[in-house]
Order: structure tokens, then C-alpha cells, then sequence
């Protein structure tokens, strides 16, 4: 009989370390989680977080200064390679469940520890880069007509894909290679879409998992794009977002694209996208101009 994705699920613990960032929140969803798979996570708050309230939820709290995302995800991947760590999982502190599906495509939960040691029987900490989970994507690739797999593995090689809120890093891999976070992302975003752009420009490659979900909490807003002065979902609208694509166009000019649907602004697939929206036209048209080879005579 052939395999479904089911017979992929595992109970186990997870031998990689879980980090998390987390600012003012230590009743975040996912404390609840590691808490009842009695997993001890490293959580990574600031100065201005209260240390105590974040000990009572039993992790190993690692506090430092007060930091935008993109510094922090940087510092938190410098301190596990001080610790010496080969490969870790990151995760938001917003996540509310880990699920797949059954045979009949009925969500079914997954705790986290199972979430996470499931996913590690496939990842080869020799060659792959990271392993991207992707959100409210469950079954779009590998359930068919007869809702099983139709090769061997429940991942996909990846390189063109971005991370989110839940996502794994070869931490051993990108000391050698001496790549980061950057931690220069305008405003402290951004950062994960530059991370994958210098991974497909140095020819890296991950993993994509295609039947384990982790769901995070729409209704908890985003600590790093909300503060945001037009308070907008409006990426054409939004400075922040343009100052992310502006700097990312000119890092790079092959990659990186706008998004038509002007929800998300930087992004690397050119589906649904342009080089150069107008606004960058008009708003910054001798740089335009210099990055699209012009010559007297029109744009």
C-alpha cells in the first residue's frame, strides 16, 4: 500500500534548538505549546521586557538591548553559533497550531515537539540552507485525487521562497560562509526577504515542507510593520515598504520585484509583479534612470 503523509507524522522531540523572538508578550501562543510538550525553547527579549514574567513560562530567557527584528533575528543567530549549535528552528510567538490534514482533507492537529522532529528525518544539515513552512498552504501541492504522496519524501527542494514567522536555519552552514541577518534592513524590516536573496544569488538551497502547517494569529498585529506611521496595509502607501524595496532593488537589481497586489511590497517572485513600480519612477527618477541603463530620449 502507498504511503500517505500521515505515515510521515512521528511523536518525538525535536534534537535542534527552538528560538524565539518575542517583545511584551510572554503569554505569546506559542510558550503555551512548547509548555505542553514540555519543550524549553530560547526566547530572546529585550532590556524594557520584564525578564520574570517571561520566566514563568520555563524557557531559557536570553535578554539584550532593545532591538528592531532585523537586529535581533541577527543577534540571535550570532548566539547560537557562540553556542556552538549546528542547525536551530525559529518561531514567532504567535503561533496558535501545528496541523496537517486526513485522508479527508480534514484538519487535525499536531503537537510541537511531533511538528518539528517529524520535519528533522529529512533535513540534511551537510547541504540544506533552511526549511520553510509555509502558512495556509497545507494541501495545495500534494493533495490529490487520491490525497497521498506520489513519491517518497513530504518536502520539496526549494530556493525561491521566502520565510515567515516559522522557519528552520543552518546555523553551521552560515558561519562558515560568514552570512546573516541584515541587520541594516530600513527600519529593522525586510530582513527575511534579503536573507533568501542572497541565498539564490550565492547559488543556496532549501526545503520546503508540503503537509505540516503551523498557523499563526491573525488578530495579533505585527510588532515590526505596524509601526508603520500610515498604519496602512497598503504597501504603495506605506514608506516603510518602499524604503524596504528601494533598498532591496539596489542590493538586487535581478531579483527583487514590487508587488502588483500592493500588499506586500519587496518580493522575489515576478508573479503578480513589476520591476519598478510608478510611485519609484516619480519619486526617485534620477535613480531610476541610473539602475534601468537610461539614455536621452525617454523612459
Amino acid at each position: 500500500m502507498m504511503k500517505t503523509h500521515l505515515d510521515y507524522i512521528i511523536k518525538g522531540t525535536p534534537k535542534y534548538p527552538i528560538c524565539v523572538p518575542s517583545h511584551q508578550r510572554p503569554v505569546g501562543h506559542t510558550f503555551e505549546h512548547l509548555k505542553k510538550s514540555k519543550l524549553s525553547a530560547y526566547i530572546y527579549i529585550d532590556v524594557t521586557d520584564d525578564k520574570e514574567e517571561y520566566e514563568k513560562t520555563g524557557n531559557i530567557i536570553v535578554q539584550g538591548p532593545k532591538r528592531n527584528i532585523a537586529e535581533k533575528r541577527y543577534d540571535m543567530i550570532k548566539h547560537q553559533q557562540e553556542l556552538g549549535t549546528k542547525f536551530a528552528w525559529f518561531i514567532d510567538d504567535d503561533y496558535i497550531k501545528f496541523q496537517t490534514k486526513d485522508l479527508d482533507s480534514k484538519y487535525i492537529p499536531v503537537d510541537i515537539a511531533s511538528f518539528f522532529a517529524t520535519i528533522e528525518q529529512y533535513i540534511d544539515v551537510e547541504k540544506d540552507w533552511f526549511v520553510k513552512i509555509p502558512s495556509s498552504q497545507i494541501g495545495l501541492k500534494l493533495f490529490g485525487p487520491n490525497k497521498s504522496y506520489k513519491g517518497t519524501t513530504p518536502l520539496s527542494k526549494s530556493s525561491h521562497t521566502l520565510f515567515a514567522g516559522c522557519y528552520g536555519i543552518n546555523i553551521e552552514l552560515m558561519k562558515q560562509h560568514n552570512i546573516n541577518f541584515d541587520k541594516d534592513c530600513p527600519l529593522g524590516v525586510g530582513e527575511d526577504v534579503e536573507l533568501v536573496c542572497r541565498f539564490i544569488k550565492s547559488g543556496f538551497s532549501g526545503k520546503t515542507v508540503n503537509f505540516l502547517e503551523a498557523v499563526y494569529d491573525k488578530k495579533i498585529k505585527s510588532q515590526a510593520w505596524d509601526l508603520n506611521v500610515e498604519q496602512t496595509k497598503k504597501a504603495e502607501q506605506s514608506k516603510k515598504h518602499k524604503d524596504v524595496y528601494r533598498y532591496l532593488i539596489k542590493k538586487y537589481p535581478n531579483i527583487i520585484h514590487w508587488d502588483l497586489n500592493g500588499v506586500m511590497g519587496a518580493k522575489i517572485s515576478a508573479k503578480n509583479a513589476v520591476k519598478y513600480p510608478e510611485w519609484y519612477i516619480k519619486e526617485y527618477p534620477d535613480e531610476y534612470k541610473q539602475l534601468n541603463g537610461f539614455k536621452f530620449g525617454g523612459l
